[in-house]
């Protein structure tokens, strides 16, 4: 049972509730991860010195805090009080994100140099390695966004990724890409301007609008690699498996990536859609949590018990009749998936043995 709220709280709390649209748009948003300024102001749209206003303002009634990412003063993290947030989110509409990790996003750009590149610290280079061709060298600038974006600096091309572990939180996919490709841009620009600096001039083909991109944008799910819908035999039409998120240290965890943007889009409405219905039903959304464990232990009884025959098949009608009260449930959030994904073929994803 939450604990009764002292009258600061209370306080806060009737205050949230006079906020305007896009300030309760900026708590949504930091509800769904730790940011600094510049990303909310440039998510929502806004000039920092906004965000900075209401910053102060949340602080003040102590419903956010400084993350444990801020290494100094400069560019700080900041995170929703635990209590506090759990009391916004029931006073302010669900922030609507994305669950598709959009990323494999190079941009490539021609350059002409004047000068010897920088290597100097304050250019944010990192280092350099010999090729046949020439030598290349590797720099990581942080956009105004908040994304670290690498640049390799080719003997004639420039080559701007953001790094693996980046996160983008954006409302859709098509926003989280445009994110991503301005990021880089705008990474690229800062690192031309860190050169000039230092005396040497660098012009890239395309400076109004971001470089060509190189490779195949993948858009990625995260799922229990356990999940039906993760498995080879089973996987949806178009869609692969990639291991990267148990290398990268979440076990149990793959990911079910596709190069289509139509659907990747289906796949996150039928995800939005799954979540919409356990949202609606808690009873729905805690069946697998509540009978799982129930299984498990019946399951365990039932093979350690070699005595009592009669017992025996009691718990065996029993773990069939929640076995089966599980896999219903597995069915209907395939069915959503399914049924919104192009070409998906539900009999054939889901055959229960």
């Amino acid at each position: 049972m939450d604990k009764q709220l002292s009258l600061n709280e209370v306080q806060a709390i009737n205050w949230v509730n006079t906020l305007n649209r896009k300030q309760q748009k900026i708590i949504n948003l930091l509800s769904t991860g730790e940011m600094t300024q510049s990303q909310i102001a440039k998510r929502i749209g806004v000039t920092r010195q906004y965000v900075n206003q209401l910053v102060k303002k949340l602080e003040k009634y102590n419903l956010i805090s400084k993350s444990d990412k801020t290494p100094s003063g400069y560019n700080i993290w900041y995170k929703i009080t635990g209590h506090l947030k759990k009391q916004i989110e029931k006073k302010t509409p669900d922030a609507k994100v994305t669950a598709c990790r959009v990323h494999n996003v190079r941009l490539k750009y021609s350059y002409e140099i004047s000068g010897n590149l920088s290597k100097d610290r304050r250019t944010k280079y990192l280092s350099s390695w010999q090729m046949r061709g020439g030598d290349r060298h590797k720099y990581c600038l942080t956009s105004r966004s908040g994304l670290n974006i690498t640049i390799d600096v080719h003997p004639k091309t420039i080559v701007a990724y953001p790094d693996a572990n980046s996160q983008v939180y954006a409302e859709s996919i098509e926003e989280a890409e445009t994110i991503i490709k301005t990021s880089i841009h705008e990474a690229v620009l800062s690192f031309l301007q860190k050169q000039r600096s230092f005396g040497t001039d660098i012009e890239i083909d395309t400076p109004q609008h971001t470089g060509k991109q190189i490779t195949n944008t993948h858009y990625g799910f995260e799922f229990s690699k356990n999940a039906p819908i993760a498995q080879p035999q089973t996987i949806l039409e178009g869609f692969f498996i990639d291991g990267s998120p148990e290398a990268n240290g979440k076990p149990g965890m793959w990911e079910v990536e596709t190069l289509d943007p139509a659907r990747a889009t289906a796949m996150d409405r039928g995800l939005e859609r799954i979540l919409q219905l356990g949202n609606s039903d808690p009873y729905l959304n805690n069946i697998s949590a509540v009978l799982q464990p129930i299984y498990n232990q019946l399951t365990e009884i039932k093979e350690n018990q070699t005595t009592d025959s009669s017992l025996i098949n009691h718990l065996t009608n029993l773990s069939k009749i929640v076995g089966a009260i599980l896999k219903k449930q597995t069915e209907l959030e395939a069915r959503f998936l399914t049924l919104s994904v192009p070409d998906s073929n539900f009999d054939r994803l889901y055959k229960f043995t």
